[in-house]
């Protein structure tokens, strides 16, 4: 029996009296393969059949698994391609709303963004709504650039200091940074001080040291020591560039500090409640050696905590930590 709807498609029925019946074979076996490959790319993803029923169901299915197997042609990470399918049928069921060769604006993009957001804070699958909005619109924006059914944006003028820093950003692959990935993180961290002038009506001549101070304050608010540490060096790298063309005072680049970073700047302080109560758990036992252990466990998780005004807390958690059994047992 001919199906009427596959992968969220409209198959018209051929006609036998208008068209030979080999065509009406081919197609139908066409279709057919397409409805393989999209259910096939759908139940790899997902394991619950009625999501990949959802899927292969809804609107351009098969432009979705086409999208979806370039990125993973790409070595994409397969969680990153689970995100995006959702993503991707979001922005189908919104594309299905209007006539087929409409396309979507960055505000319309916006809205479907944070409603995304919204709902999946709502749902308790995030704490907050910026990271859903951020991801769900590059992800939208790049589905519908391969669609061709992006509002193309006016062409607007190029920033201020947009060609001095192209410049800059040249010269450092000539000589410094083969590594693409560093000149675009040096583009970004630029950007964002350069973004930081503009808000303050600052040019460069105007520049002095509390000037960049004052930018590194603002940003520590947000940043670990790691990531200002990377903006100090791209920074210096910058004004080096800038004194050479006289753009800037002599003197601003070895003005900037770069913060210290700890070797073990990493490693936690101590093991969490949770693992010291497992391990107090486990060490149990009616031996000697196990009952010795088991003591000086339990006191190095006393001393773990500052003595003083967290008295009580530690006095609690030592109480959770243990049982009494093992209390029972250091009595023997």
């Amino acid at each position: 029996m001919w199906r009427s709807h596959i992968c969220g498609q409209v198959v018209p029925t051929p006609a036998r009296g208008h068209r030979p019946a080999h065509l009406h074979n081919i197609i139908r076996s066409a279709m057919v393969a397409l409805f393989t490959e999209v259910y096939t790319m759908f139940e790899t993803l997902f394991s619950y059949p009625t999501v990949v029923r959802h899927h292969c169901e809804g609107p351009l299915a098969a432009e979705r698994v086409e999208y979806l197997g370039a990125l993973a042609s790409r070595g994409m990470a397969w969680n990153t391609i689970l995100c995006r399918a959702s993503y991707c049928l979001c922005v189908a069921k919104e594309l299905e709303r209007w006539p087929a060769n409409h396309c979507l604006s960055e505000q319309a993009i916006e809205a479907l963004a944070s409603t995304w957001a919204a709902e999946r804070v709502a749902s308790g699958r995030a704490s907050a709504s910026d990271w859903p909005e951020r991801h769900f619109r590059f992800a939208a924006t790049d589905f519908l650039r391969t669609l061709n059914r992006l509002r193309s944006l006016p062409i607007s003028s190029p920033p201020r200091f947009h060609d001095e820093l192209e410049g800059f950003i040249a010269a450092q692959q000539q000589s410094r940074w083969s590594s693409e990935a560093t000149c675009r993180s040096a583009r970004w961290q630029i950007t964002k001080f350069l973004g930081y002038l503009e808000q303050r009506q600052l040019g460069l001549g105007e520049l002095t040291p509390s000037h960049v101070d004052d930018f590194f304050q603002q940003m520590a608010q947000r940043w670990g020591r790691n990531s200002l540490r990377t903006s100090a060096k791209m920074l210096r790298a910058w004004f080096t560039h800038c004194e050479a063309g006289d753009w800037v005072r002599a003197g601003l680049a070895k003005a900037i500090l770069l913060p210290r970073i700890y070797r073990h700047e990493g490693l936690p302080m101590g093991p969490t409640w949770k693992v010291i109560s497992r391990v107090v758990t486990e060490t149990a036992g009616d031996d000697p050696a196990s009952l010795r252990d088991h003591a000086i466990i339990l006191l190095l998780s006393v001393i773990r905590a500052p003595i003083g005004r967290g008295s009580a807390t530690t006095a609690r958690r030592y109480r959770l930590a243990t049982r009494p059994a093992s209390a029972d047992s250091l009595q023997k």
